[in-house]
């Protein structure tokens, strides 16, 4: 039982050490491109959304929320220690407060239910990078999976 929390407090840190070099990252990212404030629906000329990104980033964030909605509900409840720390983890995934316009979850580039990477469709067969807190702003890459968050 030890162990198992054990193992589950290093795996809450190490996503929560992803989500604020994730935070400062895009944070530099942002204010080195000017983009610091730029709304959600400012997208950069330069970097355009694939046809059908855009809804089906919409249809990601509602997920998101209502997973995040669901998730705040046992909150108050009696949960052991484990569960707790579950909890927490799923509050920190879902959590669009975390990003630079406090308007991105780390949930929307990495999904539970594709492993943690992203889930859009349409960004995965075309620019496979996701754009971030500021829209059409792309990373150069394509999100980990945060399986590999033990071997960073």
């Amino acid at each position: 039982m030890r162990e198992r929390i054990f193992r589950w407090s290093i795996i809450t840190i190490a996503l929560l050490t992803a989500v604020i070099l994730s935070f400062v990252n895009h944070n530099v990212s942002a204010a080195n491109m000017g983009g610091a404030g730029q709304s959600r629906t400012e997208a950069s000329a330069d970097y355009p959304l694939p046809p059908g990104a855009a809804a089906e980033l919409q249809r990601i964030r509602a997920q998101i929320d209502r997973i995040e909605a669901q998730t705040l509900q046992l909150q108050n409840t009696d949960l052991d220690s484990m569960h707790q720390i579950q909890t927490l983890g799923k509050l920190e995934l879902f959590d669009t407060t975390l990003s630079v316009n406090r308007n991105e979850a780390c949930s929307t580039c990495h999904m539970p239910q594709v492993g943690y990477t992203g889930a859009s469709q349409v960004l995965n067969s075309t620019t496979v990078a996701y754009p971030g807190s500021v829209e059409g702003r792309f990373s150069p890459r394509k999100p980990m999976s945060y399986t590999y968050a033990t071997l960073a």
